[in-house]
């Protein structure tokens, strides 16, 4: 590991600055931290507020990093950039309780003609940090990730940094564009199996997003979102039937709560970055319990006297406006039990299955086009730049461990599979998304029997990879 040369890192958004930042939060997002913290990617463009990523810890407190891509020594110009960067976080994060300052080099120790090594500066700095940080009532722990610290992560045995150092460092390899020409080669060999000007939108083709977990999976659920809040916000109780009829009030209390924990467990689902805990058996439960509640109760009843049955009113000597307010909040609440019964097909369909397994059998008859749309969803992926590996059973596999032999057909260098696969998870983090390996026709294979004896062991490693999600084709 000690041979990385951070000059040789790879670009991310055409920037080697940009590729150093990503690497940086990826060891980030894999520190050990409480149960229930959320990781949280800032943007760039001179809007991180002096920090680049953070974990928010269940206490509300943060623990944030900060990246410079300074690759010789710190001079004043240098040291002010990191004031800046210290400054600001100080400013826009109040709960801020670690401060990890990321750069390619290693602090020196040694003085030469009495001047301050770097970790003089470095300590200077820091109690210069904690004064800024008692003025804003804070105590701050500052730490440095140099070269060494980086080079440690990346070298850790655990399945999450394998193939970090990989991918970053091998710039040729994994990118959109290797990705895209071994798509090429897998189309060629489909032959006749693939006819790219024949693109039917099937729907089977919209299960795929919620096993990639793409944006356009998300704009599902946000669509939901969107449409549960509008309708439950256009429910208007007036003062006068609250004043007069708190029964009708009562009535509504029950399903208030439920609509109001399905939106909020609809915006947790929308969020990409924590979406991977998302229950959604509770989402459908929840909205089915909303879909069949009886909206019919919500009416003008009288007190009960004496143990009497209360009776209906609504045809007595009612305020015009009162009755017009009832029949518009029922409408509106049918309204809400509509999006609700939307919400629940969609928490119990394939697309949500394959979203929490990460893993889907397609089989078919032959000729029904399984092929053809395993091709066409490769394609579609990489021409939006998500990072995707097609293989095909016939040309690709025969006896031997599948992982090998996929290395091996992808002329990669890799030690082992777990650095195969982390780098392709690397990848899948450093574009936002997920990374999906496609392969077609198992039945084909030279050994018939590989897939029985090694499929099981593959997913389960696969499993150990969050951004990394697999699909199999099988003639039935």
């Amino acid at each position: 590991m000690t041979q990385i040369d951070f000059r040789n890192i790879r670009t991310h958004d055409n920037s080697k600055n940009e590729g150093f930042e990503e690497l940086c939060c990826q060891l980030a997002s894999f520190e050990e931290v409480p149960i229930g913290s959320i990781f949280r990617r800032k943007s760039g463009a001179g809007g991180d507020a002096g920090v680049e990523c953070y974990w928010r810890l269940p206490n509300g407190n943060e623990e944030a990093w900060q990246t410079k891509y300074f690759l010789d020594v710190l001079g004043d110009s240098q040291w002010k950039q990191i004031d800046k960067s210290v400054k600001a976080a100080l400013d826009k994060h109040p709960n801020l309780i670690e401060y990890i300052v990321c750069l390619p080099i290693n602090r020196n120790e040694g003085r030469k003609d009495g001047q301050n090594s770097q970790m003089d500066h470095w300590d200077d700095h820091v109690k210069k940090w904690e004064g800024w940080a008692k003025e804003h009532e804070m105590t701050v722990k500052f730490v440095y990730w140099g070269k060494s610290e980086i080079l440690e992560r990346l070298s850790r045995p655990k399945s999450q940094y394998a193939g970090r150092a990989y991918f970053w460092f091998n710039k040729q390899e994994l990118t959109n564009e290797w990705m895209m020409q071994h798509f090429k080669e897998a189309r060629a060999n489909a032959g006749a199996r693939y006819t790219p000007e024949i693109h039917v939108d099937l729907p089977i083709a919209q299960i795929f997003e919620g096993l990639g977990r793409t944006n356009i999976f998300f704009e599902l659920i946000d669509n939901l979102y969107s449409q549960l809040c509008r309708k439950w916000k256009s429910i208007n109780i007036s003062k006068e039937l609250k004043g007069k009829f708190p029964d009708i009030i009562n009535s509504l209390n029950d399903f208030e709560k439920d609509v109001n924990l399905l939106i909020a467990a609809l915006k947790k689902a929308s969020d990409r970055e924590v979406s991977s805990s998302i229950d959604f058996h509770f989402i459908a439960s929840l909205s089915e319990k909303i879909w069949r509640y009886d909206h019919t109760q919500i009416r003008l009843i009288n007190p009960s006297h004496n143990g009497q049955q209360e009776e209906e009113v609504e045809n007595r000597n009612v305020n015009r406006s009162i009755e017009e307010s009832i029949r518009s909040i029922r409408f509106q609440v049918s309204k809400v039990k509509e999006i609700a019964e939307k919400i629940y097909h969609f928490a119990n369909s394939h697309i949500i299955a394959v979203y929490n397994q990460g893993a889907l059998l397609l089989t078919g008859e032959a000729g029904t086009g399984k092929t053809h749309l395993f091709c066409d969803i490769a394609k579609h992926r990489l021409d939006n730049l998500l990072p995707t590996i097609i293989l095909l059973g016939l040309q690709h596999f025969s006896q031997g461990d599948p992982w090998i032999q996929i290395m091996q057909r992808l002329h990669l260098s890799c030690r082992n599979r777990d650095e195969f696969l982390g780098a392709l998870d690397a990848a899948a983090q450093a574009c936002g998304s997920h990374a999906m390996i496609l392969i077609d026709a198992l039945n084909d294979s030279t050994d018939k029997s590989l897939w029985k004896r090694e499929l099981a062991g593959m997913l389960e490693v696969v499993r150990n990879y969050s951004r990394i999600a697999i699909a199999v084709s099988c003639r039935t």
